[in-house]
């Protein structure tokens, strides 16, 4: 799988699915059929924030440990569950091993349950109401998943429970993996389960402490409704805030914690992938409101056009004052000293996202050798990630998969040769066409300003910068063997 992690922890050391105090001369029908992540979870974390500053060293050391026993347990259990409902993905559901659950959700396609974990296929709704251009936007919502989840989870706020999340990226797909907990549509007290047809605020507590999450991560609390009265909501509507079975407060569904970004046009649902950084948020002067742009807060124009005027002036800050910024300070150091990963976290840090790296790029001076270092890296990391998410569509597309519905690996690795020979083998047409037209248009759409109008004015710039002709450095490495490796990496 590419590219799992989990935001939480549990307790307990066993494998998943067993009991490490258990006899192994039991009888099979005795042992647990589930590993309760949720209660070893809770457990675990009430065990870690009840430790006092004075507490001995080992104990700290153990009550880590556990978590971090459980955490590795977790996203071993997910991969392994995760890569077999992904290879079943095309067989009919009466062949696959884990079957479909016909459950809820606008946004979230099919869901399946293995183990105690919910899996929910990141991919665009099929028929009329497809959100997206493609399934690569759905897969970045489940990324704003587990990074809001992060965010949440760093504001350490008492009476708020998550449960284990993780993201497992396999052949094209990606599953969300969710840690069951005790809630229904009755133990729902803050927020909407229902696009917000319903909207409920019905525990004075859990909306205090939202009210203080928001606080700390300068998100606004605002006004929403349209088919119920007027009520004040912290953070998105659809922040579903339950008092669960176990009689635990639980927060869900915080893909959209995080303000939209000042909408394109030809963007299709931007406003549900294309977010602001938590840091640039975290930054900005104002509050934010996570719901802007949306319909839940058009009926109040006292709101609805200040919060988006706030959006627009908080992109304008992270494009008029961080990015030149930080242009100037990689301006300052040797791009050598840096690899690419170091790049994408300094631009994190600072809460520039990826889609932003044209902008970085153009107030770089191409007139010094640390400028041009800096340009070149940043054209390698748009490039890398485009061939990234077209890796990733091309497996979804397999003709052998798709035809034949196996769930057999050969046909990927044929399929994934070929595409790597067509990014890959400079000097043979077929390479050179494709760099020139198909991945010249991709990398320009998602990287706007990637190119300058010099640049732009030669259709081989791109080719000839990662396979130079007539090359004299030998003992460097090519820039197309960088751009191969950080291609890996991305997928990794």
């Amino acid at each position: 799988p590419e590219g799992g992690a989990a935001t939480g922890a549990e307790g307990g050391r066993g494998e998943v699915g067993s009991d490490p105090g258990m006899e192994t001369s039991k009888p099979v029908e005795e042992r647990p059929t589930t590993f309760r992540w949720n209660e070893r979870y809770q457990e675990a974390v009430s065990e870690f924030i009840g430790m006092r500053h004075r507490e001995p060293l080992k104990k700290k050391i153990a009550v880590l440990e556990k978590l971090a026993h459980l955490v590795s347990n977790f996203t071993h259990a997910a991969a392994q569950y995760g890569q077999i409902i992904i290879s079943e993905y095309h067989l009919d559901d009466s062949q696959r091993t884990f079957k479909q659950l016909y459950v809820g959700g606008l946004l979230s396609g099919p869901k399946f349950l293995a183990h105690d974990i919910l899996f929910k296929f990141a991919v665009n709704n099929s028929g009329k109401h497809r959100y997206f251009e493609d399934d690569e936007q759905a897969m970045k919502v489940a990324g704003h998943e587990l990074k809001s989840l992060e965010q949440l989870m760093s504001t350490r706020l008492t009476g708020l429970h998550f449960p284990l999340i993780c993201l497992v990226d396999y052949k094209g797909y990606r599953l969300v993996a969710v840690s069951t907990i005790p809630v229904n549509q009755s133990t729902l007290v803050l927020g909407s389960h229902d696009a917000g047809k319903t909207l409920k605020n019905d525990d004075r507590e859990l909306y205090d402490i939202c009210c203080q999450m928001c606080h700390i991560l300068n998100l606004k609390e605002h006004s929403v409704g349209s088919r119920f009265p007027k009520k004040v909501v912290p953070g998105p509507i659809d922040l579903e805030g339950h008092v669960g079975l176990d009689g635990r407060r639980y927060l869900l569904d915080f893909s959209r914690l995080f303000p939209p970004d000042y909408p394109r046009r030809d963007c299709k649902g931007g406003t549900l992938y294309q977010l602001l950084r938590p840091e640039l948020v975290k930054s900005f002067e104002k509050p934010l409101c996570s719901d802007t742009f949306s319909t839940f807060v058009k009926m109040y124009p006292d709101e609805y056009f200040p919060d988006q005027d706030n959006i627009l002036n908080a992109r304008k800050y992270l494009e008029n004052d961080i990015i030149p910024q930080i242009a100037k300070i990689l301006e300052d150091q040797s791009g050598s000293d840096f690899n690419q990963r170091q790049l994408v976290h300094a631009l994190h840090r600072q809460g520039v996202n990826l889609r932003y790296l044209g902008k970085v790029r153009l107030h770089l001076s191409k007139g010094t050798p640390q400028g041009r270092e800096w340009a070149q890296k940043i054209l390698l990391e748009a490039t890398a990630r485009t061939l990234k998410w077209r890796v990733r569509k091309s497996l979804r597309q397999c003709k052998s998969i798709l035809s034949t519905g196996l769930p057999s690996e050969v046909p990927y690795r044929q399929w994934i040769v070929r595409w790597f020979n067509v990014f890959f083998q400079g000097g043979r047409h077929q390479t050179e066409e494709y760099w020139k037209t198909d991945l010249l248009r991709d990398l320009q759409k998602r990287y706007p300003l990637i190119l300058t109008t010099e640049e732009k004015k030669n259709p081989k710039f791109l080719y000839n910068t990662f396979f130079p002709p007539n090359s004299s450095r030998l003992n460097a490495k090519p820039p197309s063997h960088q751009l191969f490796e950080r291609l890996l990496e991305t997928l990794d």
